[in-house]
């Protein structure tokens, strides 16, 4: 047994503690102590009276490679890899990374390659090895109040809006938020704009308003929930009443049409008039006939609501259903719950369903489920269609593009959502095709799907404007990379979290342009899985650029 009490006094236990094959190493403060055998060494951390410092992480890997996490006084942390081997010098030689900033490292492992992860108290992630740049992978960024998306719409000046929640009433995780292509803006649901409850609903009127509607929980107060609309500035607040809101439509004329928890309201900007009420009953089919999901105007300004067992629309003040559709239900389930109804710009009426998805096209019905391998979930929650009739389609599995021919389906698995399920649907002109998720908050995909069934870019972020970057190509998928000045180019592809995945045989850019082909496979060519990998550019050791691809 070694006292240590000789050496450092003041520290009565230290929370920093790791063995490697021979030695025991500690970290206190201000000072790294190793034990070897009946000997004590101790290596001071470098520091004056302003920036005291301490160690804040230690990792050792399988080749008795040290890792030292050194925290500077709201100033940043350094990373030290001490390489007990091959080094000469002593471990705080070896400064390999610094963050800036305040920053504190919550936990440290190594690797079973070269390097070592470390875990920070603001969400990230960060890779860093001796031979490697460091990679650094955020976790959460902050933007959203919450992550569970009720709804979504694009306005007329290609701004998104997505309403937040976390499914309480007084939270500030409840609010609607905003991306006008550049920056976020965020209304919180706890402020005296929007203290309206949970953002539940959106629709966009003739004149450009934006209209919310709010929901609440049965035993919440009423005067919770209600209405707003949004005047280019704030939110203005026009109704404080009972009514859970499921979904607005907004005539041309100005008119909105209001699906409550119970019933449907025509609002005409003074008064609420109730044109369908739901019937709380004991009869099961009584309940479900009258409790209205969704609702929808067609181009000819005429309601459209979903029930819970069906279809029905507004015609000279009378409730009917459509006989097409109706049919179509029949034939293929009794009492189908409608979760959405969007009509296209080809006269198409599209229905969400628990049973999968409807399509009336000019009196012929068509459905598609799991069964035809169009749908990944029999459960349809939300459908957006594109300018060109292009359909994203929302279920319980992930979201389905489908380009009236063709479909492909993607989830957490083949594309960089998170979670699998989709709860809302809008598409920009500019940013892409946002998805709204149940509990994994915003994704945004391209407009098309990843059509080549290969390697698409994502994004493409530049280090320098001597450098750009494309990629074609299906199976065998072709990079170039392109540069102002011939040079040699080295190209290595990593996950996400930072692990290599491939590193290229260095080529020349003699013409100005080197390319790359990759066949989808890892160093060890082994088939890797579909999803977003990242491409680091080098020339004579120094990163020029790094791009984004998407692996299907």
């Amino acid at each position: 047994m070694v006292p240590l009490s000789s050496l450092c006094l003041e520290n009565l236990y230290s929370p920093y503690f790791i063995v490697d094959s021979k030695n025991a190493w500690i970290g206190a403060s201000g000072e790294l102590i190793k034990v070897a055998k009946d000997q004590i060494f101790s290596y001071p951390v470098a520091q004056d009276s302003i920036n005291i410092k301490s160690i804040d992480a230690l990792a050792v890997d399988k080749n008795d490679v040290l890792m030292a996490a050194v925290k500077k006084h709201q100033i940043g942390c350094d990373i030290y890899i001490y390489d007990q081997i091959n080094d000469n010098g002593e471990p705080f030689d070896s400064l390999v990374y610094s963050i800036t900033g305040n920053i504190s490292i919550t936990a440290s492992c190594a690797d079973l390659i070269n390097g070592f992860w470390l875990a920070s108290l603001d969400g990230k992630i960060i890779k860093v090895s001796r031979s490697d740049d460091p990679v650094t992978i955020s976790l959460g960024n902050s933007i959203l109040p919450g992550n569970s998306v009720t709804a979504l719409i694009v306005d007329k000046s290609d701004n998104l809006w997505a309403a937040i929640t976390q499914g309480q009433i007084y939270n500030s995780n409840n609010g609607i938020v905003r991306f006008d292509g550049t920056e976020w803006s965020n209304y919180p649901g706890d402020n005296d704009t929007l203290l309206l409850g949970v953002p539940s609903a959106f629709s966009l009127d003739s004149s450009g308003t934006l209209w919310a509607g709010f929901s609440q929980p049965i035993h919440f107060s009423s005067i919770q929930s209600g209405l707003a609309s949004f005047n280019g500035q704030n939110w203005r607040i026009l109704e404080r009443n009972h009514f859970s809101y499921k979904g607005i439509a907004a005539e041309k004329n100005g008119n909105l049409w209001l699906a409550c928890q119970d019933g449907v309201y025509r609002y005409d900007g003074t008064n609420n008039e109730l044109l369908f009420e739901t019937v709380y009953s004991s009869e099961l089919v009584t309940a479900l006939g009258t409790t209205v999901n969704t609702i929808a105007l067609d181009h000819n300004d005429i309601p459209w609501i979903g029930t819970g067992l069906g279809v029905k629309r507004y015609e000279n003040g009378v409730w009917v259903e459509d006989s097409v559709i109706k049919n179509c239900f029949a034939e293929n389930m009794e009492g189908i719950n409608v979760n959405t109804i969007v009509f296209d710009h080809k006269g198409k009426t599209w229905i969400g369903t628990s049973s999968g998805l409807f399509i009336d096209s000019a009196g012929t019905c068509t459905h598609m489920d799991t069964t035809d391998g169009v749908l990944p979930h029999s459960s349809v929650q939300c459908i957006a269609i594109s300018p060109s009739n292009e359909a994203w389609i929302g279920t319980k599995r992930g979201v389905v593009y489908f380009d009236g021919t063709n479909s492909v389906i993607y989830n957490s698995e083949n594309s960089v959502l998170i979670d699998n399920d989709i709860t809302a649907a809008a598409i920009a002109k500019n940013s892409g095709v946002w998805i709204g998720t149940r509990s994994g908050g915003l994704t945004v995909l391209p407009h098309s799907g990843f059509q080549n069934h290969g390697t698409s870019v994502i994004k493409s972020q530049a280090r320098s404007s001597s450098f750009t970057c494309s990629v074609k190509g299906n199976r065998n998928s072709r990079i170039f990379i392109s540069t102002a000045q011939p040079c040699a180019i080295e190209l290595s592809l990593l996950s996400l979290d930072g692990k290599l995945i491939k590193r290229f045989q260095s080529a020349s850019s003699l013409s100005r342009t080197a390319s790359f082909i990759w066949d989808g496979t890892d160093r060890f060519n082994k088939k890797v899985s579909g999803g977003v990998y990242m491409g680091i550019v080098k020339s004579n050791g120094k990163r020029i650029g790094d791009f984004t691809v998407l692996r299907y």
